[in-house]
């Protein structure tokens, strides 16, 4: 896979696109990707609770879901080294069928524990599938003739309507007894990932197959400047804002009366937001440093933004318009970290470096949960919000001082 700059792909052949199924990829790998994810993230949590119906052991389990993740970044690196790119994602994502399969079938049969059990490893296959889709994305842009930052954002855009679908149906399934509705629903679009990467992927270059992988030299990526301050960006963004939505928000607005239906209202705006602002990314094209420059600041200012809405608590038509208004701005930076970060990593050594950023964002996520859960206990809901805004200051002022190179790193 040559190892080219992001720019690159805004100069491909015009009928570069015609020739890799572009729409094919999204129908069939990208959408029904985010909608197995999206009804994981409702219905598993419900599955665990009702196998545990309150023993003790409901929060170590919990801790699991989050650990299969980083589980499955970190077995990525060496799958790749002794398979190839494109067999571990096509693996994965069979591996990752067969246990959804399993852990359907257990769970109609009354097997609540190993129906669970099968869950994570599925969770873990998809982890070890979705790190090989991410190290191929740049390649994949090169083939469709598109700029890595479109290209990324559009992505994001589909996986937002995908997940967004997979959470309904999961939601209705658990309320209408569907399981077994919802199981063949995750098991086709499982079953069209799998498909669509074996069908799709472009095979692996013997170059990039060859240095795949390699610890020691995703070790000299890492402390690159440019990288370091994509990936740092990245960690502080997932632990600031990432307890926002399912800790800090509910428990705000349960403590000062506020109702369910607006707590469900801020999150379909928050849904809508992000929408809005990948479209104008979309629409935007190709930007250059300063383009991107004013993404990146717009988009922390974003999350200063909500954070602060957050806490203070206006009326409820200031709150749904602040929040989507927020998440319009904070939707760029999505792509375009992601777009810096794989375009700044050496093709070689991009499965460890994404494998690594995955377990860095991961657990700063959990870590942010367990800090401010701290707080919120011991302090109240006010405090957490006042220390979640004041901590969205430095990612602003990262994002206004660091420098602009990094966006549209040069070889």
């Amino acid at each position: 896979m040559a190892d080219r700059s992001p720019q690159a792909g805004a100069h491909a052949s015009p009928t570069a696109g015609r020739r890799f199924p572009l729409m094919a990829m999204r129908l069939a790998v990208v959408a029904p990707g985010a909608f197995a994810e999206g009804a994981f993230a409702v219905a598993l949590p419900w599955m665990l609770v009702q196998a545990a119906q309150g023993a003790w052991w409901l929060g170590w389990a919990s801790a699991l879901i989050v650990a299969a993740g980083i589980a499955g970044n970190l077995a990525a690196p060496a799958a790749a080294r002794r398979l190839g790119l494109r067999r571990m994602t096509v693996a994965g994502a069979l591996i990752s069928l067969l246990c959804v399969l399993a852990a359907g079938g257990l769970w109609l049969a009354g097997h609540h524990l190993p129906a669970f059990a099968a869950a994570l490893c599925a969770l873990v296959a998809d982890g070890v599938s979705d790190v090989g889709f991410s190290a191929r994305t740049p390649a994949l842009a090169r083939l469709c003739g598109q700029p890595l930052l479109r290209f990324s954002g559009d992505n994001w855009l589909w996986g937002i309507a995908g997940y967004a679908l997979g959470s309904l149906a999961a939601g209705w399934a658990t309320e209408a007894q569907g399981t077994a509705a919802l199981l063949l629903a995750v098991g086709a679009s499982s079953l069209s990932v799998a498909a669509g990467l074996g069908w799709m992927l472009p095979r692996d270059g013997r170059a990039a197959a060859a240095l795949e992988g390699r610890p020691a030299r995703a070790l000299s990526q890492l402390l690159k400047p440019a990288l370091a301050v994509a990936v740092s960006m990245m960690v502080w963004l997932s632990f600031v804002f990432g307890p926002l939505d399912n800790l800090l928000l509910p428990a705000h607005l349960a403590a000062h009366g506020r109702s369910a239906d607006l707590f469900g209202m801020m999150i379909a705006a928050g849904c809508v937001g992000l929408a809005a602002g990948l479209v104008v990314t979309h629409a935007e094209g190709s930007h250059g440093v300063r383009g991107r420059t004013v993404l990146l600041v717009a988009g922390s200012a974003g999350v200063l933004l909500q954070a602060a809405l957050v806490w203070q608590l206006p009326s409820a038509w200031m709150l749904v318009l602040g929040v989507a208004l927020s998440s319009a701005l904070i939707a760029p930076l999505l792509p375009l970290l992601e777009s810096a970060l794989l375009a700044t990593a050496h093709a070689g050594s991009r499965t460890s470096v994404v494998a690594a950023a995955g377990v860095l964002v991961s657990g700063a996520d959990m870590a942010g949960t367990a800090a401010f859960g701290w707080v919120l206990e011991h302090h109240g809901s006010d405090a957490a919000l006042a220390v979640c805004t004041l901590l969205t200051l430095p990612l602003m002022l990262l994002a206004i001082c660091s420098p602009r190179a990094w966006l549209l790193p040069r070889r």
